[in-house]
């Protein structure tokens, strides 16, 4: 089924953008957070496994 999709639709690459979340109190700054996450993340497995911004809107 990957196969078929991909052969019919575009897909435009949409990276986590950490800068969109804001601080809880002052003691955690999700954008730094999510950003060394994501470093991390990158250096032991691939940029393609990172989290996504909107898996911390919520906090």
């Amino acid at each position: 089924m990957n196969t078929a999709l991909r052969r019919r639709y575009v897909f435009e690459e949409m990276m986590p953008n950490a800068y969109l979340l804001e601080s809880i109190d002052e003691e955690i700054d999700l954008t730094v957070m999510l950003t060394i996450i994501n470093k991390r993340i990158e250096v032991f497995y691939d940029r393609n496994h990172t989290i996504g911004h909107a898996y911390l809107l919520k906090l």
